[in-house]
């Protein structure tokens, strides 16, 4: 598990006003079943946005040259309205293999 947060402030120079003020945070969980399967989650909250971002990746690995991944990416954002929450503002899917080829 890896957590991290970034936190940023601007403040005029003269006036003393608040240009931005907020944070990150960010959350890597790896958790590896045996040798060949890993399982890979990304959380992230970014408050200036107000968006909350999810990533997870599953990879197999059948042999060191050769691998296999799955995985998604999961968008939402607090919109302020009268549903309240969070809401899916995006998603996608995708795969991919990565085979060594030799000659």
């Amino acid at each position: 598990m890896q957590p991290q947060l970034s936190f940023a402030r601007l403040t005029d120079k003269d006036s003393g006003e608040t240009i931005f003020n907020g944070y990150i945070a960010r959350g890597r969980f790896n958790f590896q079943f045996d040798k060949r399967l890993l399982l890979r989650l990304i959380m992230q909250y970014d408050e200036f946005d107000d968006r909350l971002e999810i990533d997870p990746l599953i990879t197999y690995r059948v042999n060191p040259f050769t691998a296999f991944y799955v995985g998604s990416t999961h968008d939402y954002a607090d919109f302020d309205d009268d549903a309240g929450g969070f809401q899916k503002t995006n998603r996608q899917f995708f795969f991919k293999i990565q085979y060594l080829m030799r000659t």
